[in-house]
């Protein structure tokens, strides 16, 4: 669900398999300001770990991750890698 509710940022790029069974509980993410992205996640609540020298991991462990803290997590991520509300609703995802 993460995945497909992120916008497909030109300079955002999935590292992990898209496959479910393929990938596990994590999503990796590469960002040329991924560690300044990862701090201002943190300052809103979004849980997530940085990875030298750009990559963000998200993880979704079932036992403690709700749907809408996913959903949370990537409309946070959409408006902290500056993508407009317009973009997303001409098809970005």
């Amino acid at each position: 669900m993460f995945l497909s509710l992120i916008a497909r940022h030109a300079d955002l790029c999935v590292l992990s398999p898209t496959k479910r069974g393929a990938r596990g509980c994590h999503v990796a993410l590469a960002h040329p300001d991924a560690r300044a992205i990862t701090g201002r996640l943190a300052a809103r609540g979004v849980v997530v770990d940085f990875r030298p020298p750009d990559i963000m991991r998200f993880g979704f462990a079932a036992l403690y991750c709700r749907y809408i803290d996913a959903y949370d997590a990537a409309m946070i991520l959409n408006s902290e890698c500056c993508v407009s509300p317009q973009a997303l609703a001409d098809g970005g995802l």
